[in-house]
């Protein structure tokens, strides 16, 4: 198989038998393959925010259950612990598709990028899109940031209360 086969549709090397992994075949592919990978990133952040709002939201409203008197301080924080929780679990399960996600991404870009050479070339005498090529992992501290920010929620429970409890006796 020759390149000029490659161009013209024709897959690059022999399948394997049960092979079902995409055929990159034309550069048109590797940029309808990327910009599917990049829409499932946004998918995945747009999952991850509203989660986080969830969270939030539902927890503010035991909060306000608890500071209203109609929710007992231990009952409030299990059912905020609890929330929370879930959350981070269903974030953590985001962020991982994100880490695979960007990996893939990274991967598609620069393939397509190597048969770019003027392109990448000009990308990596640049320093700030020269770093942005150097990265090739979604950056965990980003995923952590992000589980402990839905523990906040618990932490202003636990802040809270002593003084709401102080407030309640006169």
């Amino acid at each position: 198989m020759t390149q000029s086969d490659a161009e013209h549709g024709e897959p690059i090397g022999e399948p394997d038998a049960g092979d079902q992994h995409v055929r990159l075949t034309k550069e048109e592919d590797v940029t309808d393959y990327l910009g599917q990978l990049l829409e499932q990133l946004r998918h995945v952040e747009d999952n991850i925010n509203k989660f986080a709002i969830q969270n939030y939201a539902a927890s503010g409203a035991v909060v306000l259950a608890y500071l209203a008197d109609k929710a007992p301080l231990w009952a409030t924080i299990i059912i905020v612990a609890l929330l929370n929780i879930n959350f981070a679990i269903a974030i953590f399960v985001q962020a991982t598709r994100v880490d695979k996600l960007f990996t893939m991404h990274c991967i598609v870009r620069d393939f397509w990028l190597e048969n770019q050479p003027a392109l990448l070339s000009k990308l990596r005498a640049n320093k700030a899109s020269s770093e942005v090529l150097a990265t090739t992992t979604f950056p965990r501290w980003v995923a952590i940031v992000i589980l402990l920010a839905q523990f906040l929620p618990i932490l202003f429970l636990l802040l809270v209360a002593p003084f709401n409890e102080y407030m309640a006796y006169p």
